[in-house]
């Protein structure tokens, strides 16, 4: 948080976390976009693939990441927490969909980013970018600052930690939004909402892989492209 704003200083420099908030007066990013990479899978200590000899010993609150094509209960690539008390199990062929000695652990990476005015410029270098809110103000006639969201993978509508929705905002003047390997939004239902300018100079630019989600929540959606 500044009363200022946030500036990115070198290009090896970035923003790292589960949930990644960012408060400023005068913009964030204006001059080079912030490089950020919200945490893409939770910690785990070993896989469904660890010991291929036989069993691991584990201990309550071990957490396992299955394999992409495990099938013998659970979901694949998904983490799981031990509940259960120590023992020897064999991580290779477990049924982590028992609930009496497994339970999933929730991941829910979010980003929030507010300026009063100045431009926001967010690159999230490895993955998806997961939207609370990414919001500078308007000004008197409707207009305001650039915002320029880029991602490696998606920019999709974020997850509170209790499993509910956030808004998935974004606000400004002309915003654009580049998904290199994803989409954009999440869904029919959780869309990316936008609240862009009305000016002639705003619009909308968003280049995806996959599908796009876009909700504009007041006046006109000008799409450029």
């Amino acid at each position: 948080t500044t009363d200022g704003a946030i500036q990115q200083t070198g290009d090896a420099a970035y923003v790292n976390g589960l949930r990644i908030e960012m408060n400023a007066a005068t913009g964030i990013g204006n001059d080079a976009a912030i490089s950020t990479n919200l945490s893409d899978e939770p910690v785990y200590h070993y896989t469904s693939k660890s010991n291929k000899d036989g069993t691991t010993r584990l201990t309550t609150d071990d957490r396992i990441k299955l394999a992409s094509d495990y099938s013998h209960g659970g979901d694949p690539g998904a983490v799981y927490q031990y509940i259960g008390n120590p023992a020897d199990r064999d991580l290779r062929v477990e049924n982590y969909a028992n609930t009496a000695l497994w339970e999933k652990v929730a991941h829910r990476p979010s980003l929030k980013a507010v300026t009063t005015s100045g431009k926001v410029q967010i690159d999230e270098i490895i993955g998806d970018l997961y939207v609370d809110q990414i919001v500078t103000g308007h000004d008197s006639r409707g207009s305001g600052s650039d915002v320029n969201l880029m991602a490696q993978g998606g920019i999709y509508v974020a997850q509170t930690f209790g499993g509910g929705w956030y808004t998935g905002l974004v606000q400004g003047g002309k915003v654009t939004l580049k998904a290199e390997h994803g989409g954009i939004g999440t869904s029919s239902a959780h869309p990316l909402q936008l609240d862009s300018g009305t000016l002639l100079k705003d619009h909308v630019e968003a280049s995806a892989r996959g599908d796009v989600y876009l909700k504009e929540i007041e006046g006109d959606l000008r799409l450029k492209k």
